[in-house]
């Protein structure tokens, strides 16, 4: 009887040894897994937990409401952070920081554009026949919102820029202002 009292004992212990050895191997490999993503481009959530996007979020927007009331931050959800926006991190000790480009631009540029390709075309004068006039001027894209007070020029020939956000500091953008309400 005293025997089998101790052969549970050790099976006990065995086992309760085995299950954390088992929960550390998962934690590691979920941690390995989490720096691959980073050096891949893309934000773990086990690195950075839902729950601390969303604070830092609202964060940013709570400043910019407060001290940059014409400032407003662009995405808002998750997925564009995990998957697409760019960051650095850097240790310092025993910490590792994250430090997430967020998309911050005024109320009159958050507005969904709209993406034109200017094509100019010759056009027949009425007055004499075989001549052509034709626009001179080089501009092609260009974006447009009714809602917007300005028109978006990509100039001198460039592409426009790829993806959902554009920089503003972009060489090829011109901003055109329509009724002159832009905040400073």
């Amino acid at each position: 009887m005293r025997l089998r009292f101790w052969t549970v004992i050790l099976m006990t212990k065995v086992t309760h040894f085995l299950n954390n050895n088992t929960i550390e191997m998962a934690q590691v490999n979920e941690l390995y897994n989490a720096i691959e993503s980073l050096v891949f481009g893309h934000i773990p959530n086990f690195i950075l937990p839902h729950d601390t996007l969303i604070d830092a979020l609202e964060q940013i927007q709570g400043h910019l409401d407060e001290n940059q009331g014409h400032m407003v931050l662009i995405r808002k959800e998750n997925a564009y952070y995990y998957l697409g926006a760019s960051f650095k991190t850097f240790r310092r000790g025993n910490t590792l920081f994250l430090v997430v480009n967020a998309p911050v631009t005024q109320h009159t540029l958050a507005m969904p554009f709209q993406l034109y390709d200017l094509i100019p075309f010759p056009l027949s004068t009425a007055q004499t026949e075989g001549f052509y006039s034709i626009l001179a001027t080089k501009i092609t894209p260009l974006a447009f919102s009714p809602d917007a007070d300005l028109i978006v020029v990509i100039s001198n020939g460039h592409m426009p820029p790829a993806g959902s956000v554009w920089y503003s500091a972009d060489s090829a953008l011109l901003f055109i202002i329509v009724s002159g309400r832009l905040a400073p």
